[in-house]
């Protein structure tokens, strides 16, 4: 929703909006399509009595599950389940050396594809954790039943956001330094409420969303830009150079890069850092030796 799906000169965009089959084929499972939309799966779901443990946030069709789980794939009810790949059992990945594989969580694979941006492969089919839905406890597996997601749309208001990852004992002095960095910008959108909600680590952390392992906590201001113009850019720029700064001066912070805007390519290295590149470089190579996909943005 950040626009990194816009192809850049030279590149190709593959569409994945017709690939929103569904099957119920294994029990509190439900294996769909990557191109069905992470909302509309929910809401297909609840038509049998169940729903996802995590989706995105913003309560409109946003994200299609394969960007869901490209961007890493947090949202406020991580709190209870935590992020995406908790819910995820399974996920098909057609790798840029045209490769099937299907990984689950114990692949060596799995925990790079989350925040990876599509450039490990093309993601074609997830298997879902599901769980009875709270308007009915009751439900019974509809075993065998399948059909497609039906996709729905939403005009969704033009703000912009900015979130920070930062471990639980820092969040009182980040909140802090995330409200006077607000006021230090308040021109820079109408600012709406910053929100903080808890990350819970039940498995493991997404190397390429928070390195750190354990809980922490996502903490974010935003607000609303209604006209892009070259002076409402600037001020954006600034803005997100002030908030790069303050990720970079603490090493346990981190932000949700891949669902924000972030002006310079340049700093992705240096926000990354080398452990974490060299190694993803490695399964890059592995999965992608000749550097099909997303070039020139993480790899």
């Amino acid at each position: 929703m950040n626009g990194s799906s816009v192809p850049r000169q030279g590149e190709v965009l593959i569409t994945t909006a017709r690939c929103n089959h569904f099957r119920f084929e294994e029990p509190l499972t439900v294996t769909v399509g990557a191109g069905a939309c992470v909302w509309d799966v929910n809401e297909t779901l609840r038509t049998f009595g169940y729903e996802l443990p995590l989706l995105n946030d913003g309560g409109a069709s946003g994200p299609s599950l394969g960007g869901y789980v490209s961007a890493g794939g947090i949202g406020a009810g991580a709190w209870l389940e935590g992020g995406f790949w908790e819910t995820v059992a399974e996920l098909v990945l057609l790798t840029g050396s045209g490769e099937v594989l299907r990984c689950t969580p114990d692949h060596p694979v799995f925990r790079w594809v989350f925040g990876s941006m599509g450039q490990l492969g093309l993601i074609t089919e997830l298997k879902l954790r599901i769980q009875p839905s709270k308007e009915a406890p009751v439900a019974v597996y509809p075993l065998g039943v399948a059909g497609e997601v039906v996709a729905t749309s939403a005009e969704w208001p033009d703000d912009v956001w900015l979130t920070l990852f930062v471990p639980e004992d820092a969040l009182e002095p980040a909140r802090d330094q995330l409200r006077e960095l607000q006021r230090e910008h308040s021109d820079a959108w109408v600012p709406r409420e910053d929100y903080a909600y808890f990350m819970r680590s039940v498995t493991f952390n997404p190397p390429l969303v928070y390195p750190h392992q354990g809980s922490f906590f996502a903490l974010g201001i935003w607000g609303t830009v209604s006209d892009l113009n070259d002076v409402a850019i600037a001020r954006l720029r600034h803005l997100e150079r002030d908030f790069a700064a303050l990720v970079k001066s603490e090493p346990t912070y981190r932000r949700y890069i891949q669902a924000e805007l972030a002006f310079d390519d340049a700093e992705l290295a240096t926000y990354f850092g080398e452990d974490i590149l060299r190694e993803f470089r490695n399964v890059k190579r592995d999965c992608d030796p000749n550097m099909l996909l997303g070039r020139g943005v993480f790899s």
